[in-house]
């Protein structure tokens, strides 16, 4: 079930960096982090890819994924995928990738999981997916330090209080995302 995976293709656009207001002072740092992020994710492709259908319970769709590396001030986002390069934080900027490569996996499936789960519950879902990636990947204190660094000055302070209570009660190794849907045809948690 989870042996297909996309191509992942890193690129950077200096014309994206002039539009985002950042300019091209940068790019130089940029490429550099590019060449060097490429071969980061190449030593964990495998597993992020293999785990994160797993934990989800939905295969890839996509055969090949896109991914433009960028800096500035704007956060990342899955559609099109857009990485900010967190001023060269190779960890936090993976462990970002695993969020919106998480928004990808299940890109397709939205409108039918969006009838059933609410948008904040399904962003802690999907925090959820990423905390356990990354502890295939990071050893426990850098998880910990990641996910201090995705509140986001507490932005998101109630998705990941969600996260935490979600952890206490759901084991993604036994039900992943798919049976929780299935199990809870009828949820629907609006804030």
């Amino acid at each position: 079930m989870y042996n297909k995976k996309p191509k992942i293709i890193f690129n950077i656009s200096r014309f994206f960096q002039e539009e985002i207001g950042v300019g091209l002072s940068k790019i130089n740092s940029l490429y550099n982090f590019l060449r060097e992020f490429k071969k980061y994710f190449k030593f964990y492709e495998n597993k992020i890819l293999f785990y994160i259908p797993k934990y989800t319970g939905f295969k890839w769709e996509e055969d090949e994924i896109n991914v433009w590396i960028f800096c500035g001030y704007r956060p990342s986002i899955s559609f099109p995928l857009l990485l900010n390069w967190y001023n060269g934080d190779k960890e936090f900027a993976l462990f970002i990738l695993i969020h919106e490569l998480t928004h990808r996996n299940l890109y397709f499936l939205l409108p039918i999981i969006k009838k059933r789960i609410d948008t904040l519950e399904l962003e802690a879902i999907i925090n959820l997916v990423t905390i356990q990636v990354a502890k295939k990947v990071f050893d426990k204190r850098t998880v910990v330090r990641l996910k201090k660094l995705a509140y986001f000055n507490g932005e998101y302070k109630y998705v990941w209080k969600r996260v935490e209570e979600l952890e206490k009660c759901w084991n993604l190794e036994k039900k992943p995302l798919r049976a929780y849907i299935k199990k809870n045809k009828n949820i629907r948690i609006v804030k």
